[in-house]
């Protein structure tokens, strides 16, 4: 946003395809977008004002498995596995 002298536009990714714009110094960002909407126009093909309904609480985790076959694995295999970690942290 530099590059184009948007130096107060600050986008913050939140996965997938969606990102947050903000202003860092206060500024209301829909001023800046109403100002400028054929660039923002290019960039994005939806904006709409934020709500609590555009997080989404997905979490992902990288799991290391050794010793066990691929045509093993599968959602309630490491199900599984996270109940042997649970129990193994009483």
């Amino acid at each position: 946003m530099e590059d184009v002298k948007f130096s107060n536009v600050v986008v913050t990714p939140m996965g997938g395809d969606r990102v947050f714009l903000h202003c860092n110094d206060g500024g209301d960002i829909w001023q800046v977008y109403n100002d400028a909407l054929h660039f923002f126009a290019m960039l994005f093909a939806n904006i709409h004002r934020w709500t609590t309904s555009d997080v989404k609480y997905e979490r992902g985790a990288w799991v290391r498995v050794y010793g066990v076959l691929v045509h093993a694995w599968s959602i309630e295999f490491f199900k599984l596995c996270m109940l042997g970690v649970i129990s193994a942290q009483k």
